[in-house]
């Protein structure tokens, strides 16, 4: 039997010139874990195994539900956007109609303006039909 087979080892010192060998060393394969130990260990690993998969399986299920709310809000803001423009387009026409008519009626009506005097009189004295300053001089000449 060779030392590796049989789990025996010749021990060897070797001190300057001297040699001794004191005997032989049992090696043993004992496992350093019991049978309760193992099983502790997969249990463990399985149940962490476990709470992954079911930790997956809950982000799976959050990330589709807002995946649908997304899509369901995209939908909405498509329609809404469509229906502003059409109404704008509506709005758009009509106004442009009424412009026209509009146009049409002031064929021969034109923009009142005022004499230099009456419009400054009533920008520079608002609401004053009376002024002092606007008063014409009597001046008669003297004789």
């Amino acid at each position: 039997d060779t030392p590796i087979q049989s789990g025996r080892q010749r021990i060897m010192i070797l001190v300057g010139g001297l040699q001794y060998s004191p005997g032989t060393l049992q090696i043993s394969a004992d496992s350093a874990l019991t049978l309760p130990a193992i099983i502790g260990i997969s249990a463990g690993g399985g149940l962490l195994l476990l709470a992954i998969i079911a930790v997956l399986i809950a982000y799976k299920r959050k990330t589709r539900d807002a995946d649908r709310t997304l899509k369901r809000l995209q939908m909405q803001m498509d329609n809404l956007e469509s229906r502003v423009a059409l109404e704008c387009k509506e709005a758009f026409a009509e106004l442009q109609t009424d412009i026209h008519e509009l146009t049409n009626n002031m064929d021969g009506v034109k923009i009142p303006f005022l004499d230099y005097k009456t419009y400054a009189m009533r920008v520079l004295f608002p609401g004053i039909e009376e002024h002092p300053v606007l008063k014409e001089l009597d001046q008669t000449p003297p004789n």
